[in-house]
């Protein structure tokens, strides 16, 4: 099997993009890159396990990846939520 090269990879998806009328100019290799870590960073992976997807060595370049969205908080105050109703639930319960 042949190394995936990423120039190569990205030279082809600016001819596909371009044999398509109206589309704006195609993307690089690294926002597919971006894109797909950001999708991953949204589903809750760890800054260590986008590190071991990325490849990078320090955390810094990881976070990168990590924006705040509105629907992550959201996902975070809801598991808050859930884990507070859990423990009051458990020490109300009579042992």
């Amino acid at each position: 099997m042949r190394p995936f090269h990423a120039e190569a990879f990205g030279r082809q998806c600016r001819k596909a993009v371009a044999s398509v009328d109206g589309l704006p100019p195609g993307p690089v290799f690294h926002d597919l890159r971006h894109t797909g870590d950001t999708l991953a960073a949204d589903t809750g992976a760890s800054t260590r396990e986008l590190m071991a997807r990325i490849g990078h060595a320090s955390p810094r370049a990881a976070l990168i990846y990590q924006h705040a969205s509105a629907e992550r908080d959201r996902a975070i105050v809801e598991a808050l939520a859930a884990q507070i109703s859990r423990r009051t639930a458990s020490s109300a319960s009579p042992s």
